[in-house]
């Protein structure tokens, strides 16, 4: 998280002592807008997964192929203008993601295979901080971190293979040190951090007076773990999530 704060003085503090003696002449009102968002997101997962029965005593791992899934996204924003060319967005934001994944199939001599499923929904409080350049009055880049925050964290395995006609499914709790529900024998030793950092890099353009629509891509720094224990049989996964998202939004 010391990293994510020093980039964020990165952003958005040093270009303001940049360029604040090309804003003299204007007041702080004048170079402070305000503005509201709402879009849909993609997110995929990226990562592997290790299996490990008690009675083999060694490991196995899976690779996650991926997949995607849709979520949604509103915030507000704010724009400082620190010169002609650069500005210094903030925003507060409540995102609804999640992703699917799921393991690759394994098969064997006579045919039979087995794979794992995994779906994950989050609600997080993120906090992007970027640096704007204006490239003309209709489009900017942006670029940036974001500090995100779980509010929720909730997840969900079906183990698939062709012995069993109905996969074996488990719920759980994604937050680190939360416990798994009404599942006898099955515990979540470690999830995702209650917090994680993201990079992100969008492109704006202002669509018609003060409507404007964004596309955004954002890669997160942090990878989410969880260890998982049923009955002695361990799966531990380690995977990052990427995303992609488009929203329309108003200046105020």
């Amino acid at each position: 998280m010391r990293n994510v704060l020093v980039a964020l003085i990165v952003v958005c503090f040093v270009p303001t002592v940049v360029f604040a003696q090309h804003q003299q002449t204007e007041s702080p009102s004048q170079r402070l807008t305000f503005s509201a968002r709402a879009g849909a997101s993609l997110n995929q997962f990226r990562g592997t997964s290790t299996y490990t029965l008690p009675f083999e005593g060694s490991a196995r791992d899976y690779k996650l192929l991926q997949d995607h899934q849709w979520g949604f996204n509103i915030a507000g924003m704010m724009d400082y203008r620190l010169s002609k060319r650069f500005s210094c967005v903030s925003e507060l934001a409540i995102s609804f993601e999640g992703a699917h994944s799921e393991t690759e199939r394994l098969y064997n001599s006579s045919g039979d295979f087995e794979y794992t499923q995994y779906s994950f929904e989050f609600t997080k409080l993120n906090l992007p901080v970027m640096l704007r350049y204006h490239v003309s009055k209709r489009v900017s880049f942006e670029s940036g971190v974001v500090a995100g925050f779980f509010l929720k964290a909730s997840g969900e395995q079906a183990y698939v293979n062709s012995y069993l006609l109905n996969p074996t499914v488990y719920t759980f709790n994604l937050l680190r040190g939360g416990d798994l529900s009404k599942q006898r024998g099955y515990r979540n030793e470690r999830g995702v951090n209650p917090v994680d950092a993201s990079l992100v890099f969008s492109v704006t353009w202002n669509v018609y007076k003060k409507i404007f629509t964004q596309v955004r891509y954002t890669y997160t720094l942090s990878s989410a773990d969880m260890n998982l224990n049923f009955d002695g049989a361990r799966l531990n996964s380690d995977f990052q999530m990427t995303g992609y998202q488009l929203f329309f939004g108003y200046q105020f």
